[in-house]
């Protein structure tokens, strides 16, 4: 078990124009035609089967010419089928064959397959295994138990790198130049661990109390000292299992001047306020926050 993950962040450095294809906060560059295109077919989940033009549209921030013209030729290679009656796009039959020749010639998910019946057997809960696409896991394989109350894994559904188990046990083990590379394509640069929360420890001897509390003010002590002299704009700490986030930042432009630090609610909100002002022009009155 993990004392903390600190880091130490300098600024977004990356200002290119972005996309959310995820739904989630994931964000990645659009840089050709047809990363465009082949962007598009992250939008199809068990969710969302299928799409309009007019919500993909609005979805994938394109026009409805520049969306058609892209759907076509997806279309003519068989990742995207048009429903005739509905007109509402849906993935392909061409995935079907593609899929079959990855497996036979790769045996992956048939292999991990009964690894995870076995552990949900012997646990009693749901099993899943996960691959990295490079932005994000892959679900490659589920087990559920026999039983009615179970935890559900949605396959179609990317797992983010930052805010599931999966993805940050890739990235504690994973190697450096992965998590690097994460870092970098979120847009952060310059990232650092602080060291005294490196090292595992259960008995958490560098936290007052030895308490792991991200929230606690006086974890970021430390921290902050170092942040205020090598001039970072931001600190984040989890708890072991980080289900739990606390920052810190300066509270003017001045980084070496005076801290503040953020708790959970704190930080929801300006999360909150976030996501709604990337949204603001596809509200209505129908949309509610939780």
């Amino acid at each position: 078990m993990v004392e903390y993950i600190s880091m130490l962040c300098q600024s977004v450095s990356n200002r290119k124009q972005f996309t959310d294809c995820f739904g989630c906060g994931y964000r990645f560059e659009i840089m050709s035609t047809v990363d465009k295109a082949l962007g598009l077919l992250q939008f199809f989940s068990l969710s969302n089967p299928e799409w309009g033009l007019s919500d993909l549209g609005r979805a994938a921030a394109l026009d409805k010419a520049t969306l058609l013209r892209l759907l076509r030729s997806l279309e003519r290679h068989g990742l995207i089928e048009q429903d005739a009656e509905t007109k509402r796009f849906r993935l392909g039959t061409a995935f079907l064959t593609l899929a079959r020749i990855r497996e036979q010639s790769f045996p992956l998910a048939t292999v991990v397959a009964r690894w995870l019946d076995e552990l949900s057997r012997e646990t009693g809960e749901t099993a899943h295994a996960s691959l990295s696409n490079g932005r994000a896991m892959t679900t490659i394989g589920i087990s559920e138990p026999q039983r009615a109350t179970r935890v559900f894994v949605d396959p179609s559904e990317p797992l983010p790198f930052h805010a599931t188990a999966s993805g940050i046990v890739f990235l504690a083990f994973g190697p450096d130049d992965v998590r690097e590379t994460v870092l970098s394509q979120a847009g952060f640069a310059h990232v650092e661990v602080f060291q005294p929360h490196a090292e595992p420890s259960g008995d958490f001897p560098n936290v007052p109390g030895h308490v792991s509390n991200p929230e606690n003010p006086a974890v970021f002590e430390a921290m902050i000292t170092q942040a205020q002299r090598e001039g970072h704009d931001v600190i984040m700490a989890t708890d072991p299992d980080c289900d739990r986030l606390g920052c810190a930042a300066p509270c003017t432009v001045d980084k070496s001047g005076p801290w503040a630090t953020l708790n959970g609610n704190q930080i929801g909100a300006l999360l909150a306020d976030y996501a709604l002002s990337q949204r603001k022009d596809s509200l209505t009155s129908e949309h509610y926050l939780v």
